[in-house]
C-alpha cells in the first residue's frame, strides 16, 4: 500500500469514481491541514479534548468533535472569506443536534444560519442568527425562499436513498457563486496491513452495509460525490481525503487521539446499530447478534492486532456566477 500522505487536495472539475478511490492513500503517522484556505475555526474550551474522548451526551456531538480534531477545528474547508459572510444565508443539511450550525453562527454573527433535519432540533443555547426547521432533504423542492451562499452537510453517508437528488437540490438553492460542501466518511473500512481481513470487526461492518442497502441506503455512495457534483453543474470542485483510525494505533498523536474518539463512538453505537439493522432488518437470531457485537468489540480495542481505519472525503464545489 502506498504510504504517502493523505492530506492532499485534488483540484479538478471532474474526478471519476475510480480516480477518487485511488486517492485513498494513508500514512498512519501524518495528518496535516496547513495551507488550505478556509473560513472559520472553533475555539476549543479548556479540557474539551478530554471531554470528547470520554464521551459526549450524544453521538452527533461526539462525531462533531472528531471532525473538529480532524480538520484542526475548522468548520468548513471551502475557500470563502469573512467578506463573504455579511448578510449572507448559510444552510446546514441534516443538522442533527445543531452543534455545527450553532458554532458557525457564534463564530460569524454577521451570517444567517439555518439548520434542518427530519426530527426536531432545538439547542438549549443558540445565537440569534440561527434557526432550525423540520425538513426531509429528499423531499424536494426545499421550501426556502432565500438563496444560500454556502450549504453544508456532514456524515450523510446513511441518510439518503439518492445523494444525487440532494446535491442537485442544493445547487438550485444556492445563489450564483455559492458553495456546497459535504464532509463525510467512506465505506467500507480498510487497513494499512491486511489486519482487518477476517476479523469480527469487519464482519460487523460488512453486515451493516448489507442491511442498509436492503432498505435502500447505499452507504458506499460517498465515493460518488465528486461525479455527482459534476452532474449537478458545480465547478471548481475540490476533494480532500483524510482518515479516522479505528483505535489508538497510529504513531502520530493527533491521529491516535482521533482513533481513541472514533473507537469510543463505535463502542457506544454498536449495540443500537445491531438492534436496528441486524435484528429488525436482517432478522438475525439474538445470540448471533450478541456474539458478533461482543467479538467485534474485542477487535475494536485490540490495537496490537488490528490497524484499521475509516477513510474520509470532503468535497466542495461552486455554482457558476
Amino acid at each position: 500500500m502506498d504510504q504517502s500522505t493523505i492530506d492532499q487536495v485534488s483540484k479538478t472539475q471532474q474526478v471519476s469514481d475510480n480516480e477518487a478511490r485511488a486517492n485513498l492513500i494513508v500514512d498512519p503517522e501524518v495528518l496535516s491541514l496547513d495551507g488550505d484556505a478556509v473560513v472559520s475555526r472553533v475555539k476549543p474550551s479548556s479540557g474539551e479534548d478530554k471531554g470528547a474522548a470520554e464521551g459526549k451526551s450524544s453521538e452527533g456531538d461526539m462525531q462533531h468533535h472528531i471532525f473538529n480534531l480532524s480538520f484542526s477545528n475548522r468548520l468548513s474547508l471551502a475557500p470563502i472569506s469573512s467578506s463573504d459572510l455579511e448578510r449572507k444565508h448559510f444552510l446546514d443539511i441534516g443538522t442533527g443536534t445543531g452543534i455545527w450550525a450553532v458554532e458557525f453562527a457564534k463564530a460569524h454573527p454577521e451570517a444567517q444560519v439555518l439548520g434542518f433535519d427530519i426530527s426536531v432540533c432545538n439547542p438549549a443555547s443558540k445565537p440569534n442568527n440561527t434557526g432550525f426547521v423540520i425538513q426531509d432533504a429528499e423531499s424536494t423542492p426545499w421550501p426556502f425562499t432565500q438563496k444560500f451562499y454556502y450549504i453544508h452537510g456532514r456524515a450523510m453517508m446513511s441518510c439518503f436513498n439518492d445523494a444525487g437528488k440532494v446535491i442537485c437540490e442544493a445547487y438550485e438553492k444556492l445563489e450564483p457563486g455559492g458553495w456546497l460542501e459535504l464532509q463525510d466518511v467512506i465505506a467500507p473500512w480498510t487497513d494499512v496491513d491486511g489486519s482487518l481481513l477476517g476479523s469480527k470487526l469487519l464482519e460487523f461492518h460488512t453486515n451493516t452495509i448489507e442491511a442498509a442497502l436492503s432498505v435502500g441506503r447505499d452507504v458506499k455512495q460517498v465515493i460518488k460525490y465528486p461525479s455527482l457534483f459534476v452532474a449537478a453543474g458545480f465547478q471548481e470542485i475540490s476533494e480532500f481525503h483524510y482518515q479516522w483510525p479505528i483505535g489508538a494505533w497510529a504513531k502520530d498523536e493527533k491521529l491516535k487521539k482521533i482513533g481513541e474518539m472514533f473507537r469510543d463512538d463505535l463502542d457506544q453505537t454498536m449495540e443500537p446499530i445491531a438492534e436496528r439493522l441486524f435484528g429488525l432488518v436482517k432478522k438475525m437470531p439474538r445470540k448471533e447478534i450478541d456474539d458478533l457485537v461482543r467479538e467485534a468489540r474485542r477487535d475494536l480495542f485490540d490495537v496490537k492486532r488490528i490497524r484499521g481505519y475509516m477513510p474520509g472525503l470532503v468535497v466542495y464545489g461552486r455554482k457558476p456566477l
